[in-house]
């Protein structure tokens, strides 16, 4: 992980890329600009989890405390450079619940947390400046609209696409995958493969009792490990973990796809194991 994501930071401020321009080619500009922006969401998910190992670290070897700093910041700045929006907000949401419970659960001064969030976010932004330039940061945040140009990547029609489909099953859905086999809809969707939000994917697909099977299998996922959270830091790292994956899940990929599954599991297993043996020993 330590690996790719130097890479990804290295890649994105020395390789040369394309003067960004208002009159810009779609698909040049997101082969350019966004080649890493799975990978954002990918690190938002395990930065908490990583963060729960290397303060283990500093504690049993205090000598190694800058080290494990710098490793921590890199794992921040990766998903501010990889530049997916919704590993922006799965980063947000898996840093306020790992800091909410290092302060809560296990003593951490909030000063010490606040100087961590700032440091990260200073240097995240800093290199994404030097690595893409403000132009395009700024243009893609100015408005907020339908077109992949502004911050909603044409998200909007796609969501009032599956809304407007939901009476279609709404017990048992359309089935998974469903929603590329709707009818094309009167207006311009950006995406016809899936919603880009996991609650109306589930909602369209499995239906309301698919969804609140769902619903049972993540809050036994957050509960066992819940148990732990007032003793172990592996705990505190694998629920920010998994709610930075669901927040991810609420603007990016297919709920249903396997690369991205596959990361919630084993993020799960993985903590719950280190909380396992973190008691046993």
């Amino acid at each position: 992980s330590v690996t790719l994501a130097l890479y990804i930071i290295g890649n994105v401020l020395w390789v040369p890329e394309q003067p960004f321009e208002l009159s810009f080619n779609v698909t040049t500009l997101r082969n350019i600009q966004d080649r890493f922006s799975f990978y954002s969401s990918l690190f938002a998910v395990l930065a908490p989890l990583v963060w729960a190992a290397l303060l283990r670290w500093r504690y049993t070897t205090p000598r190694h405390g800058v080290w494990a700093l710098l490793l921590a910041l890199v794992f921040m700045v990766v998903v501010i450079v990889a530049g997916g929006r919704a590993g922006w907000l799965g980063l947000l949401a898996g840093t306020a619940i790992f800091g909410a419970g290092l302060w809560w659960y296990h003593g951490a001064k909030w000063w010490r947390i606040a100087l961590f969030c700032v440091l990260g976010l200073g240097a995240g932004l800093a290199t994404y400046a030097a690595g893409h330039g403000t132009a395009y940061f700024q243009h893609r945040f100015g408005n907020f609209g339908a077109s992949y140009e502004t911050a909603g990547s044409g998200r909007l029609p796609i969501w009032q696409y599956a809304v407007e489909n939901l009476h279609r099953n709404p017990l048992t859905g359309i089935g998974m995958n469903g929603y590329r086999e709707l009818p094309p809809p009167p207006y311009h969707v950006n995406s016809r493969l899936h919603p880009h939000n996991f609650v109306l994917q589930l909602l369209l697909e499995v239906g309301l009792l698919g969804t609140l099977a769902t619903a049972a299998v993540v809050a036994l996922m957050y509960w066992r490990l819940w148990r732990y959270v007032q003793v172990s830091l592996y705990a505190v790292g694998g629920l920010s973990a998994m709610t930075a994956f669901w927040v991810c899940a609420l603007t990016n990929t297919n709920i249903f796809g396997v690369r991205w599954l596959i990361v919630l599991v084993v993020v799960y297993l993985l903590s719950y194991r280190l909380c396992r043996q973190g008691k046993a020993g």
